[in-house]
């Protein structure tokens, strides 16, 4: 059912009077969040990963890889032996295998398209994955981090950024074209569709199709919905430490899930004599 127009008019009205989200950078072009990912990345290496993992002659799989910016960094910088990026949308892997041309000279460095499933790979079959600003769009997370304990060697490490989560005031993801905070939590899905579809369309990735359907698909987890998954991952747990959008608000019980934006983990799985 179409939403009123009066409604939308006032939306429009209303979304032109608020400055712009700050939002993932680039995203005003497929090269250019290509380099948005390739320079984030050795930020959240340099002061997160690798304080605790070695990558240096390992073989990665970066799970949810998009546009392969993340995927190139690694090879290029981290010392690994070779990596795989994966994803379920093939229009990202066409940008990543063009974009990662520019950078990658021979490095060792494949990009697959894999279903929303099993990850086709064999059992132990890496050393580290990856997996950075994935997880939130996973309809059941526990399923498809026990497919990555699976692949992983034992010993081997698991790397995650999650975010942003679902009820913070960026979880709706359409910062590209809703500029106020929290849109998702007052306004039915029908109406954020119908004001999405009401703004300039983008030109890159994120069309109205692509931005509404990633809205409807996030699977709205908590950060104590997160803990109880990763409790039953039967991993050890190395770093776990999350982005707080309020650093007061964030510890008022029944109001802290929406002032944590993203959570950072490390977990290892266990060596075979302990598993």
């Amino acid at each position: 059912m179409a939403t009123d127009s009066m409604l939308i008019k006032f939306l429009r009205y209303f979304n032109d009077l608020c400055k712009p989200l700050p939002n993932p950078g680039g995203r005003e072009s497929e090269e250019a969040y290509f380099n948005y990912q390739y320079r984030n990345t050795e930020y959240l290496f340099r002061n997160l990963y690798s304080r605790h993992v070695d990558f240096v002659d390992k073989e990665i799989l970066d799970l949810g890889c998009g546009f392969g910016g993340r995927t190139t960094w690694y090879v290029v910088n981290s010392g690994c032996r070779s990596i795989i990026g994966v994803d379920i949308d093939g229009y990202s892997l066409s940008v990543a295998n063009r974009e990662s041309r520019r950078l990658k000279a021979q490095h060792p460095i494949r990009f697959q398209e894999i279903p929303p499933s099993r990850l086709p790979f064999q059992d132990k079959s890496f050393d580290i994955v990856v997996c950075d600003e994935t997880l939130e769009h996973v309809v059941d997370p526990l399923t498809l981090l026990r497919e990555c304990k699976r692949l992983l060697r034992a010993g081997g490490y698991l790397c995650m950024s999650i975010g942003p989560l679902y009820y913070s005031s960026l979880g709706a993801h359409l910062y590209d074209y809703i500029n106020f905070r929290w849109p998702h939590l007052f306004l039915p899905k029908q109406v954020i569709a119908d004001l999405v579809r009401s703004l300039p369309e983008k030109r890159h990735k994120f069309t109205h199709d692509r931005a509404i359907e990633t809205f409807l698909t996030l699977n709205k987890f908590t950060p104590g919905k997160y803990r109880m998954v990763f409790s039953q991952l039967g991993m050890r747990q190395l770093h776990m430490e999350y982005y707080r959008e309020n650093r007061l608000l964030v510890y008022v019980p029944l109001l802290n899930k929406y002032f944590i934006k993203s959570i950072f983990c490390i977990f290892q799985k266990y060596p075979a004599r302990y598993a």
